[in-house]
């Protein structure tokens, strides 16, 4: 279920950033600034990958806290990053 709810998030964070470049396309792009589009789906893909291998069985139960914990902090605050910017700039 947690799986899900993190593609969840990284879809949802993806169409945020759609928006935003339709809203502000001067200043949003695929691959502007700092990468734009491309670089945010590549962080987000490696997010939702921790979150997947943390189920494996041969991880230590202090290895899958850690894997899912910086994987769910770091989906969290591009999606709340991605909806504060697309109010700062509507």
């Amino acid at each position: 279920m947690w799986r899900l709810i993190a593609l969840a998030v990284t879809a949802g964070t993806g169409l945020g950033y759609l928006a935003l470049m339709r809203v502000a396309p001067g200043t949003f792009g695929w691959t502007y600034p700092r990468g734009g589009m491309v670089i945010l789906m590549f962080s987000l893909l490696a997010a939702n990958a921790a979150i997947w291998v943390a189920v494996r069985a041969d991880l230590t139960l202090a290895r899958k806290f850690e894997l899912c914990a910086a994987a769910w902090i770091w989906l969290l605050v591009q999606a709340g990053g991605m909806a504060w910017m697309y109010v700062s700039f509507r």
